[in-house]
C-alpha cells in the first residue's frame, strides 16, 4: 500500500520537477542548503530510503522500490538539466545505477539527511569533477 501511494506521488513529483525545475540553476554550497519542500519519494530521509530498499524490511517490494528510487533520482537530475541553461547533462553521462549507488552510499553515512540533499551533494561532486556536458557526446 505504501509503495503504491509513493508510486503515484513519484510520478507527480517527476513531472513537476521536469516542468518546473526543482533545483536552482547552480547548486548551493554544502553549508548553504536552505529549507525546501519535497514530496513523495523525494520527501523521504536517507534512512527511509534505505529501509524501503532493504530486502529484510521491504521484502519482495525491495527490488521494485529500488527501481522507483532510481527513476526519482533520474527525474531529479533531468530537472536540474532542464533548469540549467549551461547544461546538457550535469552527470557527465553517469548511469542511473551509478547515481543510485552513490546516493545509497551517501545515505549509509548520513541517514537523517533528506533524499534531495543527497542529490544536491552528488551534483556538487560532479561540478567539482568537471563532469558537466554542455552538448550531447558525439556518437561513435
Amino acid at each position: 500500500m505504501r509503495a503504491m501511494h509513493k508510486l503515484k506521488t513519484f510520478i507527480f513529483i517527476c513531472t513537476t520537477a521536469t516542468v518546473c525545475g526543482c533545483a536552482n540553476l547552480q547548486p548551493k554550497p554544502s553549508s548553504d542548503v536552505s529549507p525546501f519542500s519535497a514530496q513523495g519519494w523525494g520527501g523521504t530521509s536517507c534512512n527511509e530510503m534505505l529501509h524501503d530498499i532493504h530486502p529484510n524490511t521491504a521484502g519482495t517490494h525491495a527490488a521494485q522500490n529500488i527501481g522507483l528510487y532510481q527513476s526519482w533520482i533520474s527525474g531529479f537530475i533531468s530537472g536540474v538539466n532542464y533548469t540549467r541553461d549551461d547544461a546538457y547533462d550535469v552527470s557527465g553521462a553517469t548511469s542511473p545505477n551509478e547515481s543510485f549507488e552513490w546516493v545509497r552510499n551517501y545515505c549509509l553515512q548520513y541517514p537523517i539527511d533528506p533524499l534531495p540533499v543527497a542529490l544536491h551533494k552528488l551534483i556538487q561532486q560532479w561540478n567539482e569533477q568537471g563532469k558537466l556536458l554542455t552538448e550531447p557526446e558525439p556518437s561513435s
